[in-house]
């Protein structure tokens, strides 16, 4: 899986990286790529049957199932920080007002629910190149065509003002603001992975001569002779030479 910040934009610390995997979601929000990298190794490493590991310098987080033969189900997205503000207050008699503030963000869902002679809930999708006065005027129209017209209001500006037409009392407002995903940041599942990972680590003196042998269960030996002075990366690739025709042919005891 790729982290990263879109071309253009720096990074932001408001944003939200999801990232779910066998039903299970990971979330991170911290202050730079690297940390919500390692925040989010660090979550997926603490469940048994996961291994994770993160490199900064590529943005690449690698999701290991041990001992499965499957590769890992993984899915992700970076919500933004919500952009909007929707804040309340008494108005004239009878009337409550609602504020219509922060920064419109399209794809931002507005949820306002009036309650007083009935509980009315309408939901407003901010649409690209809204204002605030915009928007105030969208969710007006809803409230007032909600529920039989026990609601009316006005806007003046920005500024909702709702009237519970069947009492004498002030109705309560509140907004919930659902975000959209980020401009600014990127989490991109690999199209391909392996669940079974093994290592073997060279170390150690290389001297002329010497038979390296790497053995594989089912399989013959793959095996590499130093030849003049070489070094352990040279071995290596030696062995991995040897390994890939061993792996195509039969199984020998």
């Amino acid at each position: 899986m790729q982290l990263a910040v879109v071309s253009g934009h720096s990074f932001n610390s408001g944003d939200t990286f999801n990232v779910r995997s066998h039903g299970s979601t990971y979330t991170s929000t911290l202050n730079s790529l690297t940390l919500v990298g390692q925040d989010l190794r660090d979550k997926i490493n603490a469940v048994a049957g996961y291994v994770a590991t993160y490199d900064a310098g590529t943005g690449t987080l690698v999701v290991r199932h041990i001992g499965a033969t499957s590769i890992p189900t993984i899915s992700a997205s970076v919500i933004g920080s919500v952009g909007g503000t929707g804040s309340t207050a008494s108005g004239a008699s009878g009337i409550r007002e609602l504020t219509i503030g922060g920064t419109m963000v399209p794809g931002e869902v507005w949820h306002v629910t009036i309650t007083g002679s009935a509980t009315v809930t309408v939901d407003y999708t901010v649409q690209s190149g809204d204002t605030k006065s915009d928007v105030a005027t969208a969710i007006a129209a809803l409230i007032d065509s909600a529920n039989g017209g026990t609601y009316s209001t006005s806007v003046s500006g920005f500024v909702i003002a709702v009237d519970d037409t069947g009492s004498a009392f002030r109705p309560a407002i509140s907004v919930v603001i659902d975000p959209t995903a980020s401009p600014d940041a990127t989490a991109t599942p690999g199209a391909t992975g392996t669940g079974n990972v093994a290592y073997a680590t060279l170390g150690g003196n290389v001297v002329t001569d010497e038979v390296w042998t790497l053995n594989l269960a089912g399989q013959s030996a793959a095996t590499y002779t130093v030849v003049g002075t070489k070094t352990v990366e040279d071995v290596g690739a030696g062995l991995l030479a040897a390994l890939i025709p061993v792996c195509m042919r039969p199984a020998t005891t």
